[in-house]
């Protein structure tokens, strides 16, 4: 398995933190350079679709949302190059407290293999209920969150999983840990270890900074958007009890 840490070049302070971090938990990583938004022309910039994200979804993804999906596509790529297994961390990951740094690795090789597990889920509401999968070592289990979660802050990728992502990436529509929940489009389901094995450092990404860009929709586009959303519901649900 691969680790990589997903950092801008310019953001050696971030760096320098990770790498305490995760040195601590004795991991071994590599650097994996994140698409720069402030770079005109960026790679897969191209891939946005601002009309059709603000037709769903009543808002248009910034430059860093952008560069952010690029990033981990560009990481997925990579997966399916080199066939094999990928431990993804953005740099402003940090080791949780509920587990010892020293123990870290010998839960992640517990954990069953699926193409995708997230071991920094947050739950996107309070309602955090889950449908265990799997006991792994201690208070940790894998699951299905019923309502999903978000961020892209740590996950296991395998190259199968990966290869399903990147077909569905041909346009750039919602945030990447938006999209990588919706397996109705990717047959990716996303599985997560609770309690989380890393969590969020209290910093943002710089690679997805900025607020998304909403648009003054009229009230035939709110109905849509709206249905959409009522639409996405329906099929999270529906492909939820069918996997």
């Amino acid at each position: 398995m691969q680790i990589v840490v997903i950092n801008l070049k310019q953001s050696v302070e971030r760096l320098e933190r990770v790498e305490r971090e995760l040195t601590r938990a004795g991991l071994k990583f590599d650097i994996f350079e994140a698409t720069d938004a402030s770079q005109k022309n960026f790679t897969y910039a191209d891939r946005a679709n601002a009309e059709l994200t603000t037709k769903r979804k009543g808002y248009e993804l910034t430059p860093g949302e952008l560069a952010c999906y690029s990033s981990h596509l560009r990481v997925w790529e990579r997966c399916v190059e080199i066939s094999e297994s990928f431990l993804v961390l953005e740099d402003n990951v940090e080791l949780s407290d509920t587990l010892p740094a020293q123990s870290i690795e010998a839960l992640i090789a517990e954990i069953p293999l699926h193409d995708y597990v997230k071991l920094a889920a947050r739950a996107n509401t309070d309602d955090k209920k889950f449908k265990t999968c799997s006991r792994l070592t201690g208070i940790y289990s894998l699951v299905r969150y019923a309502r999903g979660t978000c961020g892209t802050t740590a996950y296991l990728i395998t190259p199968e999983g990966a290869r399903k992502l990147i077909a569905g990436s041909a346009e750039f529509l919602e945030p990447v840990d938006d999209y990588m929940e919706k397996f109705w489009r990717h047959h990716v389901i996303a599985y997560s270890v609770t309690p989380p094995i890393f969590q969020r450092a209290n910093s943002e990404s710089v690679i997805g900074l900025g607020r998304k860009k909403k648009a003054q929709l009229s009230i035939s586009n709110k109905i849509y958007t709206e249905a959409f959303r009522g639409y996405e519901r329906v099929m999270y649900w529906m492909c939820f009890f069918r996997y």
